[in-house]
């Protein structure tokens, strides 16, 4: 087994390992397992694989991924999560061809205006993680 390989394999057993502590929805558990990584993996680490569940749950069960951000997420730790997907919807937009300023707009509260057309595009393209996401921090004008 070749390196590459072996990280894969222990991110998807410590990712599967968060994602069990969440659907348990016992904060300590959770909590827990996200100290146990740091203290093994380094901070970012555990975070990046928090992260990681949290897009996973986003889109395969959005009542946990929301009971996961509540509970066991600082309110700066959401805003880091929402400036991700924010991040990477400006960055597809972009290489879709959109225009800021004219087909979108962000903005300094984490919130992106967009057109309907442009939101209906964003939701169907497969390589942006957390649709749960899309409607809580874009926004489309009346």
């Amino acid at each position: 087994m070749d390196l590459h390989s072996n990280y894969l394999d222990r991110f998807q057993t410590h990712l599967s390992l968060t994602i069990s502590a969440m659907a348990a929805r016992e904060k300590t558990l959770v909590l827990s397992c996200h100290q146990m990584l740091a203290e093994q993996f380094g901070s970012a680490a555990a975070e990046d694989i928090r992260k990681a569940a949290l897009f996973h749950l986003a889109d395969s069960d959005p009542d946990l991924c929301l009971w996961a951000m509540q509970h066991c997420l600082e309110p700066e730790e959401c805003l880091d999560l929402i400036e991700d997907v924010v991040r990477e919807a400006v960055c597809l937009l972009v290489a879709l061809g959109y225009q800021p300023g004219r087909d979108f707009s962000s903005l300094a509260t984490g919130e992106i205006w967009l057109r309907e057309d442009v939101k209906a595009q964003l939701m169907e393209h497969d390589s942006l993680p957390g649709r749960l996401f899309i409607n809580e921090i874009f926004q489309v004008p009346a």
